[in-house]
């Protein structure tokens, strides 16, 4: 099936929503995990009339800026839910990104050819995406449950047998027909129902830093920039603050398997100091750091989306290298393809076959993000002269 008939298909249903009763008590689809993927889910559902509820571990939402990173594929599915305005105001729309090797541009993708009028890449802290989610799930009627666990699930081919415990050690046991996974790379669902996750950790880890600089380096206000040297990459992206910026770096291979504390403000200076050559961006000095992590990362999917009546989406289901940003653009994808089909089988409207199209769909789109991220990480940290010079040679073709 073609993308436009996949369009097609969901422009019907989203014409066809129906104000049903959006009492949470009385859900038929229980959503474990409130970050983006869980939240669009949410939206989802509850706009097109299911019964919903929504439950996530954690007491609050993260506050840290996370995934950065939105698509224009991203924003015109969110438009349904009336968000994708506030998002572009909230968010810097980049013109593209600029590749930088041995003190030079090497290569520039322009986002402007992008046949759309999201024809940008957004970038804006995932605690406001989710901030913004979290607004409309509300104005549908449906709050978030926190902080509540998913301690049992018991799947079976009619429903599903569910025990969650809340912040005052509560159990609460029911029967609900569908549960959906959203609860990240260490799913509890994932878990519960067996499915294997198939792949590797990348050898290297990675530092995050969102920090705030002396002026707007040359190109950087409406480009993300990639700086390739000896010594590493350095990504670098705005942010909606005022001269903030999202940086990352890699550390040697083999640096995964070591447990380190997150980079001091120090190790950013010296890596922006080795890794930036430049000119135009040279003489821009880091003052201060909001946000500090280390992380490392790894390439795994499951081989089956669907078991019986329990679902996954997101991380839950398939992690990879954060070049690109494919993570929660992927996953909010995940929710739009799979909201409007389960909608229409919880509602009586469709078989229960139509929910092996989610699969069949978008499994073939986690391959490809799973290459293609994996082929620009190791292409983007190669430390070899000679490979080294065949990338640089290979992205000044762009």
């Amino acid at each position: 099936m073609t993308s436009a008939e996949q369009d097609t298909r969901y422009q019907r249903a989203s014409n066809e929503v129906h104000n049903h009763n959006r009492d949470s008590r009385a859900a038929t689809v229980l959503v474990v995990g409130a970050g983006p993927v869980g939240l669009t889910l949410a939206c989802e559902l509850a706009w097109r009339g299911v019964g919903v509820r929504i439950i996530d571990a954690q007491a609050e939402p993260s506050r840290h800026s996370k995934a950065i990173g939105v698509f224009p594929r991203t924003l015109e599915l969110l438009e349904n839910q009336g968000v994708s305005d506030e998002m572009v105001q909230r968010g810097v729309p980049l013109d593209g990104i600029m590749v930088h090797a041995e003190g030079r541009r090497i290569a520039k993708i322009d986002t402007k050819r992008i046949n759309s009028h999201y024809n940008f890449i957004l970038t804006l802290e995932q605690s406001e995406t989710e901030r913004i989610l979290l607004n409309r799930l509300a104005q549908l009627g449906v709050t978030v449950e926190r902080p509540v666990a998913l301690t049992v699930l018991e799947n079976g081919n009619a429903g599903v047998e569910v025990v969650l415990k809340d912040h005052d050690a509560q159990y609460e046991r029911f029967a609900i027909a569908w549960v959906v996974g959203c609860d990240g790379a260490h799913s509890f669902v994932r878990k519960a129902i067996n499915l294997p996750f198939d792949g590797e950790r990348y050898p290297e880890a990675f530092n995050l830093a969102d920090v705030v600089m002396s002026g707007e380096p040359t190109e950087a206000q409406h480009h993300i920039l990639l700086f390739l040297t000896e010594s590493g990459p350095l990504f670098m992206a705005p942010l909606a603050q005022k001269h903030q910026y999202r940086l990352i770096t890699d550390e040697p291979v083999g640096s995964a398997a070591i447990k380190q504390d997150a980079p001091t403000l120090a190790d950013i200076r010296q890596w922006w100091s080795e890794r930036v050559d430049y000119p135009p961006a040279r003489n821009v000095e880091i003052l201060r750091a909001e946000w500090l992590s280390r992380f490392t990362t790894h390439r795994r999917m499951v081989p089956h989306l669907c078991d019986r009546r329990v679902l996954l989406a997101g991380d839950a289901a398939h992690i990879h290298s954060p070049a690109g940003a494919q993570g929660m653009n992927g996953g909010i994808q995940d929710a739009i393809n799979l909201g409007w089909k389960l909608a229409l089988v919880v509602q009586g409207r469709a078989g229960e076959a139509l929910l092996n199209t989610y699969e069949e769909e978008r499994l073939p789109i986690t391959h490809q993000v799973l290459r293609a991220t994996h082929l620009f990480t190791r292409m983007a940290t190669l430390h070899r002269n000679a490979l080294r010079l065949v990338r640089t040679v290979s992205w000044a073709s762009f």
